[in-house]
C-alpha cells in the first residue's frame, strides 16, 4: 500500500515475483519485473496517485487478495485496484495489480 500510495513503481515491483501479472483496463499481461516496472511508471506518471484505500480482502493459507479505490490527484473518480499476493516459501510476493476505471464494474 506504501508504495502505490508513493507511486513508487521500484518499491512496488521489488516485491514481486519474478514475472508479474499487471492490467491496466484491459486484458492483463505476465511481464518481467523490469517490464513491470516500466508499465506501472507510465501508470502513476498519468494517473499520480493520493491513496490507496483496502475495501476488502481474503486470505487463505496460499494466498492474498485485496480490492481497494486508488485515488488520484485531480479529483477524478477513484480507479478500482485488485492485488493478490502468493505464498511462496515463507514469504509473500506480488503476483498480480489489476487497475479498472469503478464505472465498468
Amino acid at each position: 500500500q506504501e508504495s502505490v500510495d508513493a507511486g513508487d513503481a521500484d518499491g512496488l515491483v521489488a516485491l514481486g515475483e519474478a514475472r508479474i501479472e499487471v492490467g491496466l483496463f484491459g486484458a492483463a499481461r505476465l511481464y518481467s519485473r523490469n517490464q513491470a516496472r516500466r508499465v506501472l511508471l507510465r501508470f502513476f506518471r498519468d494517473n499520480p496517485p493520493t491513496r490507496l484505500t483496502i475495501r476488502e480482502s481474503v486470505a487463505t493459507n496460499q494466498a492474498w487478495f485485496a480490492a481497494g479505490d486508488y485515488h488520484r490527484l485531480g479529483g477524478r473518480e477513484p480507479l478500482r485496484v485488485f492485488i493478490r499476493l502468493r505464498k511462496v516459501g515463507d514469504v509473500w510476493p506480488l503476483r498480480e495489480v489489476v487497475v479498472l476505471e469503478a464505472s465498468c464494474l
